[in-house]
Formats: C-alpha cells, sequence, structure tokens
C-alpha cells in the first residue's frame, strides 16, 4: 500500500510561518464553526426534521466523495444532510490525529470521519471516542444487515465485540511464493521458515526485489508491527522484545544475500532467481497476471509476511468509515457509508474487493478461500514506521546493537502513543 506523501511548505523566515499557521488555523476553526452552526440552524428552523451530517475527511481527497455526498443528500433531502469538510493539520506535519485529537477535546467532533490510516481510528477507539457500528447495520432503517457482509471482514474490524470501523474496500496484505520453493510450509509462514527456505535456495537466490536494502526488508519484516507490539488501549509497546530485536538484525542479515544484478530481471520470480513477492493483492485480475505473467504458471502459495503468531496475510484498506460516539445523527451517518457501499461507487473504483458478499465473484477457488480465511487487518501507522526507520538506521550504520535500537524505539513510540492517550 502506497502512503500518499504531503508536501510541506517551506518558508524563508519565522515570521511567515507564524502568519500561515494563525491563517491555517482560523481557516480550521472557520470550517469547523460553520458546519456547527448549519447543525444549529437546521434544529432551530425546522425542529429537528432535517439533521446535519458533519462529514471530516482526514488526509482523504474530496473529489471522490462529493459525488457521493451530492447524491446522498438528493436522496435523503429534509431529513438529512451531510456536509463535507476537510480536517486539516495546522502543524504542517503528516500526524492527522493531533488534528483530529484537537476537534475532538475542543467539542468539535464530526458525526463521521473517513481516514486514510486505519490507524488513526484504531488509535481513537481506546479513547471510547468511536461508535459501535453493529447496532446500527441492526437498525430496522439499515439496508443493510451483517449478513451482506463477509463474516470474517467484520471479525476483522472488531474491538471486544465492537465494530469500530468500516473500511469500503480492500486489497490481501500477504507474500507470495512459489510452492515447489517452500516445501513444508502452511500458508503464514515463521522468519525461521523463511530463512530455512532461502537457504535451501542457490545462494545467488534474492529473497526478493530490493531485498538487499535493509530498509525494505525492514518494511516487510516489520508491516504487522503496529498491530502486533503496540496496545492501543493500554499504551503498552514492546518493541524492545527479543522477537522485535531478531527482525531488525535480520532485515541487514538478509541485505547482504544473493546477486542484486537480478533485480532488473523482469523474470525474477519465474525464473526462480527471488524467492517471495512481498505486496498487495487488489482484485482477481491482479492475480490471475501475477500466476501467469510474474510467477511462470506455477502453483503459487499465499505464504504471508514472516511472523511469529502464524498470521502474516490480512486485510489491507485505503479509506476507512468511523462514527463518532458524541455524534447525535449516528443512523444518518451510517446511511451515508452504505450509500458508499453501493454498487454505483464500488464499479468506480476496481481497485480493491468488496466487502459485501453479493459482490465478492471469485472465480478462482483459492484466491476466494484464503480471503474468507483471513482474521487480521495489516494497517501501517506512518508515525510509527517513521521512528523504526529512524533508529534501524543507526543499527545498519554500525552505531548501535539491534537491541540499543529497538529499546529506543520503544521508548520513543511508547511516549507518541502516551501523549495521544486520553478519554472522552
Amino acid at each position: 500500500m502506497k502512503r500518499k506523501k504531503l508536501k510541506r511548505l517551506l518558508c524563508m523566515a519565522a515570521a511567515p510561518v507564524f502568519c500561515l499557521s494563525l491563517f491555517s488555523c482560523s481557516d480550521k476553526k472557520e470550517e469547523a464553526t460553520s458546519v456547527q452552526s448549519q447543525k444549529e440552524q437546521s434544529v432551530q428552523t425546522n425542529e429537528g426534521s432535517e439533521q446535519i451530517i458533519d462529514f471530516a475527511l482526514v488526509n482523504c481527497l474530496a473529489d471522490e466523495f462529493s459525488p457521493i455526498v451530492n447524491d446522498f443528500n438528493k436522496k435523503y433531502e429534509g431529513k438529512y444532510r451531510a456536509v463535507m469538510r476537510q480536517l486539516k493539520n495546522t502543524e504542517q506535519s503528516k500526524d492527522f490525529s493531533n488534528a483530529l485529537n484537537m476537534e475532538i477535546v475542543s467539542g468539535n467532533a464530526p458525526d463521521i470521519i473517513c481516514a486514510f490510516d486505519y490507524s488513526l481510528i484504531r488509535n481513537l477507539v481506546g479513547k471510547g471516542a468511536v461508535a459501535d457500528l453493529y447496532p446500527l447495520i441492526d437498525s430496522e432503517n439499515s439496508p443493510l444487515s451483517r449478513e451482506d457482509f463477509l463474516s470474517n471482514y467484520l471479525t476483522a474490524n472488531e474491538i471486544d465485540g465492537k465494530l469500530i470501523a468500516m473500511p469500503v474496500r480492500f486489497s490481501i496484505s500477504t507474500a507470495v511464493a512459489k510452492k515447489k520453493n517452500v516445501p513444508g510450509v502452511s500458508e503464514n509462514w515463521t522468519p525461521d521458515e523463511m530463512v530455512q527456505a532461502l537457504e535451501n535456495m542457490p545462494e545467488e537466490t534474492l529473497l526478493s526485489v530490493g531485498s538487499t536494502e535493509p530498509t525494505v526488508n525492514l518494511h516487510t519484516f516489520t508491516f504487522r508491527s503496529s498491530s502486533r507490539y503496540i496496545d492501543y488501549n493500554t499504551g503498552e509497546c514492546t518493541f524492545d522484545g527479543e522477537e522485535f530485536t531478531n527482525l531488525i538484525e535480520l532485515s541487514k542479515e538478509l541485505s547482504d544475500r544473493g546477486d542484486d544484478t537480478y533485480q532488473e530481471d523482469a523474470n525474477v520470480f519465474a525464473a526462480d532467481k527471488a524467492l517471495v513477492y512481498f505486496g498487495g493483492i487488489h482484485n482477481e485480475d491482479n492475480f490471475e497476471s501475477m500466476k501467469t505473467d510474474t510467477f511462470g504458471d506455477d502453483e503459487l502459495i499465499f505464504v504471508g509476511n514472516p511472523s511469529y503468531d502464524g498470521k502474516g496475510g490480512g486485510f489491507a484498506y485505503t479509506e476507512s468509515f468511523g462514527i463518532m460516539e458524541t455524534s447525535d445523527c449516528k443512523e444518518g451517518a451510517w446511511l451515508l457509508i452504505e450509500e458508499y457501499l453501493g454498487d454505483k461507487y464500488f464499479e468506480s473504483r476496481p481497485d480493491g474487493f468488496s466487502p459485501l458478499e453479493k459482490n465478492l465473484n471469485i472465480e478462482d477457488e483459492y484466491l476466494d478461500s484464503y480471503i474468507r480465511s483471513l482474521t487480521d487487518n495489516n494497517f501501517y501507522d506512518y508515525d510509527v514506521m517513521d521512528i523504526i526507520k529512524e533508529e534501524a538506521a543507526y543499527y545498519y550504520s554500525g552505531e548501535r546493537t539491534a537491541q540499543e535500537c529497538t529499546e529506543i524505539i520503544n521508548n520513543r513510540i511508547s511516549i507518541k502513543i502516551a501523549e495521544q492517550t486520553w478519554q472522552t
């Protein structure tokens, strides 16, 4: 999953920066105040017959959602009206969670958010800020029911039996290898099994394309670090344990393995010059192309990103919806989400699978079975991964041991999580 990059504004002096910050902050307050005024005015003039839904986009593109909001407003005219706003980050940094947290604690919490980073919604759960979506799905006014969704998809987005988010499309986050090259390996292997399979290949064989760069391996091995090494409810982190330290060491060790000239070979996997493909599968056509073009029609197996808990594969998302616990218009907010789940809008964005059972339509039995077996979300907390990469660089340069790096990583991430810990 590619991360959307934000351009930083460069200023020549402190005064322009200060002024820019003031104007940006003013714009954000005016936008939030405008929505609040509309909500109050709607109640006063229509005696509650029309409810305003404050719909905030967090690092998402407004152009994608405008047609949906317009159609929703026409469909529910006189009952609901969604007002969309971009949540701006006044600090000019990538940490949109701070901007959302400020809105919530200042009493300007939206009714519904759509976040590019799943970790942002996951982080709000421990703060009691996110509503359970199950009662909304189960309500008489909901066009959809639980039975309309892939059951394991709903389960993957549960916390303590509550449905905390609704990503409206998904891809598969996993790794793929030829079955003949990983004998005895079942789906979702351990790092030890991965190393053993690689040692059974010719010495010049690469682990994967890009694997001669330790940072590439680090991304692969620690992709699930947010969900595995952080307890967002308690704020406890376990990056300083033996397991994570071993992954840091392995990322460097395997960078010395193989012939990096093979990376220029388009047939690197088909010719058995690289062991495993790490990446996402976004639709069935993508998978069929992988079978024939990338791997040369050999039988494939989803081995998953290497993990010690045997859960290397999972759902991955781009935009995810969450409804705020403080919203007084939860049913309307859920109807807006359902509008986006509809066929009309899903078909316009084919880069993902639908969570609705009736829309899955997977002809390949193995792919269909694997999707239905997934139980986890492989989400990526960008700020966490930035800390990991920054500190691991000291290990790669020989300035610190892996254990020293992971202790610092654990300390920095623990502080970051603690700074965001509050209860509504």
